[in-house]
C-alpha cells in the first residue's frame, strides 16, 4: 500500500517537475537570444496568463520560437524581443476572434514568418508573393519589384503585413475576456502556473535523483554486472520470476494484463 501510494504521488508529481523543466529551459533559450533584453519578455510570461489565457510555460516556449525566427532575421536583440511578444499577444487574440486554440494560431503565425502563406488564410491573413514584394519595396528592403525577395526581408516584409492584416483581431481577448471560451482558457493557464510552481519547489530534489542515479547507482550497477555470478544470479531469478508468473496465469491465479506488465 505505502509502495502503491508513493509510485502514485511520482506520477502526479513528475508532470509538474517536467513542466518546471521545460520553463528552466525556456529561460535559458530566450536568455541566450535576447541577452539582457530577455526581461521584457519574462514580464510578459509572468502576466501572460490573466491577460492572454496563455500560461507563463507556453508564454516563454513561444516566445523563444519567435525569438529564434527573428534571429534568423538578423533582428537586434530589443528588436526580436518585441516582435516575440507581439506574435504571442496576437497568437491569442487571433485565437480569441477565430474561436479556436492558441496552439493552432501560434502554429500559423510562426509559418507565416517562415514564409508559409498558406497556414494563415484560414485567419483572414494574406501573404502571396506579390503583396510581400509591395511591402518590402515599401520597407525599402528591395530596390525594384524585379529583384528577389531574401529569406529575411520576406519574413520581416511578412510580419508587417500581418500586423496590417490583423488590425480587426488585435485586443479581441481584452475585449471578450468575460466570455466563457476565455475564462476557461485563463483557468487552464492559471493551474498550468500552479502546477510550474510546484513543480519548481521539487526540481532541485528530483535533480540531486537524477544525478546520483547517472553518476553514482548505473556505474555501480554496470561495474556489478560485470561480475559473473552477479549476473547468473540476476538471470536465474528472471527465469523463475518468469516461470511463476506464466504457471499462475495457467492455473488461473494471475490474469493477463497483470502477466503481460511483470514479463
Amino acid at each position: 500500500g505505502i509502495g502503491a501510494a508513493v509510485a502514485g504521488a511520482v506520477m502526479t508529481l513528475k508532470p509538474m517537475v517536467a513542466a518546471a523543466a521545460d520553463v528552466e529551459e525556456s529561460l535559458s533559450k530566450n536568455r541566450v537570444l535576447f541577452g539582457d533584453a530577455a526581461a521584457a519578455a519574462e514580464r510578459f510570461a509572468e502576466g501572460s496568463a490573466e491577460a492572454f489565457g496563455i500560461s507563463r510555460r507556453e508564454a516563454l516556449e513561444a516566445v523563444g520560437v519567435f525569438g529564434s525566427l527573428a534571429h534568423a532575421m538578423g533582428m537586434p536583440q530589443a528588436e526580436g524581443v518585441d516582435l516575440s511578444v507581439t506574435m504571442t499577444k496576437l497568437a491569442a487574440d487571433m485565437a480569441s476572434f477565430g474561436n479556436v486554440s492558441v496552439e493552432e494560431t501560434l502554429t500559423a503565425l510562426q509559418a507565416g514568418l517562415r514564409g508559409e502563406a498558406e497556414p494563415l488564410r484560414r485567419f483572414g491573413v494574406l501573404l502571396d508573393a506579390a503583396t510581400l514584394k509591395a511591402k518590402a519595396l515599401q520597407m525599402g528592403l528591395i530596390e525594384n519589384e524585379k529583384k528577389a525577395l531574401t529569406p529575411q526581408a520576406k519574413a520581416l516584409a511578412a510580419y508587417e503585413v500581418i500586423l496590417e492584416q490583423t488590425l480587426v483581431q488585435q485586443d479581441d481577448f481584452i475585449r471578450t475576456s468575460d466570455g466563457l471560451a476565455n475564462q476557461q482558457k485563463i483557468l487552464g493557464a492559471t493551474f498550468d502556473n500552479i502546477s510550474v510552481e510546484i513543480g519548481e519547489k521539487l526540481l532541485p530534489a528530483f535533480k540531486s535523483i537524477v544525478t546520483f542515479l547517472n553518476e553514482e547507482f548505473i556505474p555501480a550497477f554496470e561495474d556489478a554486472l560485470e561480475d559473473p555470478s552477479v549476473y547468473n544470479i540476476a538471470k536465474g531469478f528472471g527465469s523463475v520470476l518468469h516461470a511463476g508468473v506464466a504457471a499462475g496465469y495457467v492455473e488461473g491465479e494471475v490474469d493477463a494484463p497483470l502477466m503481460v506488465t511483470i514479463m
